[in-house]
C-alpha cells in the first residue's frame, strides 16, 4: 500500500517519520491519499527541519548532552527531589493498565475540547500501543509504589518523541514531572546517544503547558520549520471560503468543539501560507 508511510489522526493524514526525515508526497500527487476508506480533510507535514531562520512552526527539541552539574541550581534542586520522591522506570502498559487508566482519567479532568476515552477504547489503544513498539516510561512513589505519572515515546533511529505525558494532578508538588523527565533524557541522549528529543510540534487545536516546562526546565528549543497542507479536493474550495469567517468562528470556537476545530484548521492554514513566504525570502 502506497500510503503505509502515513497514519490517519483526527480527520487528517501525516506522516509516519522523524522531524529531520522527508515524507513521502507522491501519494498526495497522485491522490491515493485520500482514499483511505475514513475519508480524511486533509494531509500535513513538515520540510526544512531546523532550518537556521525563524517560522511560524517548529519542532520542541533538545538536543546535546544532559547533565546535572551544567544546570542552574534552582532547576537540579527541583529534579534531586523529584528523584527522591520517585522512581523512574519503563513499564508494562498491559501490566499496569488500571494504574496507567487512573492516572489518565484524573489528568484528563483539566482538559478542555477534548472527549476522554471510555476504559474499553483506552484498553484498545493500549493494544494498539504496544504492537507498534511504543516505549512507556512510569513514576512511582518510593513510599508506597503508586504510579503517579506516565509518557510515552515513538523511537526513531536518530531520535526520539515524548509523545503523550500524563501526571497525577494531586502529586506534581513532589516534582515526579522533573524526575521522570530527566531520567528519560539521560537514558535517551546519554545512554543511547540519540541525536534529540522532541516533543511534537507547535500546537494550534488544544493549550499546553508541557513545551514551555520543557524549555524552561530541560534547555529544550524551536527548531524551526515549515509546515505543509493539502486538501481534499471538496475541503479546499471550502477553506477558501471559511478564511473569510475566520474571525466569528474563531470567537465560537472558544464554546464549541467543532468550530474549535474548523478554528484551527484556519489558523493552521494561515501559518502554511506564511511558512511559503518565508521560505521563498531564506532560498
Amino acid at each position: 500500500m502506497k500510503t503505509e508511510n502515513w497514519y490517519y489522526y483526527n480527520r487528517a493524514m501525516l506522516p509516519k517519520k522523524a522531524p529531520h526525515e522527508e515524507a513521502d508526497t507522491s501519494v498526495i500527487t497522485d491522490g491515493t491519499i485520500w482514499k483511505n476508506p475514513k475519508k480524511p480533510l486533509l494531509a500535513r507535514w513538515t520540510t526544512d527541519f531546523d532550518c537556521g531562520y525563524e517560522t511560524e512552526w517548529w519542532f520542541c527539541i533538545r538536543d546535546g548532552k544532559i547533565s546535572l552539574d551544567d544546570m542552574k541550581s534552582k532547576k537540579r534542586k527541583k529534579i534531586i527531589s523529584g528523584l527522591k520522591n520517585v522512581e523512574v522506570r519503563q513499564l508494562d502498559t498491559l501490566e499496569y493498565i488500571d494504574e496507567i487508566y487512573e492516572v489518565y482519567t484524573r489528568a484528563f479532568s483539566k482538559y478542555e475540547f477534548s472527549k476522554e476515552l471510555s476504559k474499553e477504547e483506552f484498553f484498545e489503544k493500549e493494544m494498539l500501543d504496544k504492537s507498534s513498539n511504543i516505549e512507556c516510561w512510569g513514576a512511582f512513589l518510593k513510599t508506597n509504589g503508586k504510579l503517579v505519572a506516565y509518557r510515552k515515546c515513538i523511537k526513531f533511529d536518530k531520535c526520539v518523541d515524548f509523545s503523550e505525558s500524563k501526571y497525577h494532578p494531586d502529586f506534581l508538588g513532589l516534582r515526579i514531572a522533573e524526575a521522570l523527565t530527566y531520567v528519560m533524557l539521560d537514558y535517551y541522549l546519554n545512554t543511547l546517544d540519540l541525536d534529540y528529543v522532541f516533543s511534537g510540534e507547535r500546537t494550534i487545536n488544544h493549550v499546553t503547558s508541557m513545551q514551555s516546562f520543557y524549555e524552561e526546565h530541560f534547555s529544550f528549543r524551536k527548531a524551526y520549520c515549515n509546515l505543509n497542507i493539502a486538501y481534499r479536493p471538496i475541503m479546499k474550495a471550502a477553506v477558501k471560503v471559511l478564511r473569510i469567517f475566520k474571525k466569528p468562528i474563531e470567537k465560537i470556537g472558544k464554546k464549541v468543539n467543532i468550530f474549535h476545530s474548523i478554528d484551527a484548521i484556519i489558523k493552521m492554514d494561515i501559518i502554511a501560507r506564511k511558512c511559503k513566504k518565508v521560505k521563498g525570502r531564506n532560498i
